[in-house]
Order: C-alpha cells, then sequence, then structure tokens
C-alpha cells in the first residue's frame, strides 16, 4: 500500500472513530425513589440519583426484557436478600391497579405512613386478612403455616402487638407480611393497610 493511499485509509478510520465518539449519547442521570428493605428507622435518603441512567431492556435468564413501563426504586438494605434483592439494586415495579388485586405472594413496594425519610418499603406478601377485628391468628397461622417461618407463638405475639399499635390505620382489609431483621437475624411478620400498597417487584438488577 503506498504511503498515500494509507495516509487516506487511516484518515477515514479516526474520522469515523470521532464522529461515532461525539455522535453517542451519555448516559441521562435519573432520580428515583428508595425503598426501605429493612426497619423503617434505619435513616436513607429520599431519593438517589443513578449516575448511568435506567435501562430500557434488560436480560433474563437469557431473554431480553424491555421494562420501560415500570416504576423504578433503588433498593436500601437487605431485608428481602432471600428473595434475591439486595442493597443498591435497582427493582422495577408493576403498580397495581385501583381494585389493590394481589396475585401470588410477590414482593410489594409499600408506602410508609408519615415517613422520617424515603417514603416506600419492601414486603414480602404473605396473605391478605379481610379485617384484623376479631381476627383468630390462629387459624391465620394455620392457613399460612408454609410461608411463616417462625413459631406459633411467636407469630401471634407479633401480630397481636402491631394491631393494637396501629389499630387506627388498619381498617379494611389489612396486608400480612414478611420482612428479615438483620439485626436480630430472623423473619418478622406484620401488618399493613392494603391501601398502602403501591406495586410488586417484578424484576431487580
Amino acid at each position: 500500500m503506498s504511503p498515500i493511499l494509507f495516509g487516506v485509509v487511516f484518515g477515514s478510520i479516526m474520522l469515523f472513530l470521532i464522529v461515532d465518539i461525539l455522535t453517542k449519547k451519555a448516559p441521562i442521570p435519573v432520580t428515583v425513589s428508595v425503598a426501605k428493605a429493612g426497619k423503617v428507622t434505619d435513616p436513607c435518603s429520599i431519593t438517589e440519583s443513578l449516575k448511568y441512567g435506567v435501562p430500557q431492556f434488560i436480560n433474563v435468564d437469557g431473554k431480553r426484557i424491555d421494562v420501560s413501563k415500570y416504576v423504578v426504586f433503588y433498593v436500601h438494605g437487605e431485608s428481602m436478600g432471600k428473595y434475591k434483592i439486595h442493597d443498591k439494586q435497582m427493582a422495577f415495579v408493576e403498580p397495581l391497579a385501583s381494585t389493590f388485586e394481589i396475585s401470588g405472594h410477590p414482593v410489594l413496594v409499600l408506602r410508609i405512613i408519615n415517613p422520617n425519610d424515603a417514603g416506600y418499603k419492601l414486603r414480602k406478601f404473605v396473605c391478605l386478612i379481610d379485617s384484623i377485628e376479631n381476627t383468630n391468628w390462629e387459624d391465620v397461622y394455620e392457613k399460612n403455616k408454609d410461608r411463616i417461618s417462625i413459631p406459633q407463638n411467636d407469630f401471634i405475639a407479633q401480630c397481636v402487638k402491631k394491631a393494637s399499635k396501629d389499630k387506627d390505620c388498619l381498617t379494611g382489609k389489612v396486608i400480612l407480611s414478611e420482612t428479615y431483621d438483620v439485626t436480630a437475624k430472623k423473619d418478622c411478620y406484620s401488618l399493613h393497610a392494603l391501601s398502602t400498597a403501591f406495586g410488586t417487584v417484578e424484576y431487580v438488577v
């Protein structure tokens, strides 16, 4: 190859690379809400800025999934670790319809009542209770014991305490949920008004 031809080819390649670099769009940072995977009293930020933005597609078990329709939350904490949801991950959430119908036993994003910082939390859905008034907690335990990991007496004590403490907020249908206490190293169960349910976690990356 002659020096002149080499210079032309080399110059063309360099020009192509420069144009390619200049025309590529830089990632656009995105600010998303934080969802606590842990105690609601644990301090954290209300929002998180994702430097590299939010992907439109993710790969799940070899499949390319369009996640543009989901609401993205930034996970704070490790209480959902056994469900493969970890600190600093992005959770892609399907908002619930106004009927609040929950199928299966998903991890839920729930709104925190009177939050100190972040306004959302993650909890594993166990079951729905029609009303906490005159609820027989032994029956609730028996019907859901395959999804409850602690002894019956401990479970009942937790539910009774929660129902008494938050009875003014727990009107109508109530969600029974599970979370892992990282400090105590045990599963804990709690109650939430159905109206606080925001959506179900579909994917995490």
